[in-house]
């Protein structure tokens, strides 16, 4: 089985995990984490570290990132480093870890670029269609 871990800035891991155990109930196999104005990047490196050793049993741990460059990204590249097992995601939806997360519940691995095109194929803009009524168009008219 594979394991997730959840970073970015603020509470955007605490956020993303909260919201996935509405969805799909509590999972043991994810951890999050939050880099906060409070934290140094060292203290928060430490505190994945903490998470990345819950997950010590896994085969992959895919760690799924909000930005390039930023340092919840840097600290999951800097980790997968050490660690031929991470997987590193950035520009992260919920489409993303949803199907990751129940993929993995049933012993399915995805590759990495099944996962991205999961997040692309997820992002799009609400556009109105014409009301019922409009489209409804007689031949005769008024």
């Amino acid at each position: 089985m594979n394991g997730i871990i959840i970073i970015g800035h603020g509470n955007f891991g605490s956020g993303l995990s909260s919201t996935l155990e509405l969805i799909a109930g509590k999972q043991d196999f994810v951890k999050f984490g939050d880099f906060t104005s409070d934290k140094s990047p060292e203290v928060f490196k430490n505190e994945v570290k903490v998470e990345l050793e819950k997950l010590k049993d896994k085969n992959k741990i895919y760690f799924f990132t909000d930005v390039v460059g930023g340092t919840p990204f840097k600290v999951a590249c800097e980790l997968k480093l050490e660690d031929d097992r991470i997987e590193v995601f950035y520009g992260t939806n919920m489409a993303m870890i949803i199907e990751t997360c129940m993929n993995t519940q049933f012993g399915i691995e995805l590759d990495n670029e099944s996962i991205t095109k999961i997040g692309k194929s997820n992002i799009d803009s609400f556009k109105l269609g014409k009301k019922k009524h409009e489209e409804e168009v007689t031949e005769e008219g008024i």
